[in-house]
């Protein structure tokens, strides 16, 4: 299952990268992945705290 995972990873990075937008615009995109993945992390309760 990773190594499909990465394969789709791969072939959707060299996409964007051929795309022909602005240079910085593809990694803008790459680097705002993984800052979406903090979305997915759990969260602290704020029970018992102060």
């Amino acid at each position: 299952m990773s190594g499909l995972i990465v394969l789709v990873g791969s072939a959707a990075t060299g996409a964007l990268l051929d795309s022909g937008l602005p240079p910085a615009v593809p990694w803008l995109v790459l680097a705002a992945v993984p800052l979406s993945a903090v979305r997915l992390l759990p969260r602290r309760s704020a029970v018992g705290v102060g």
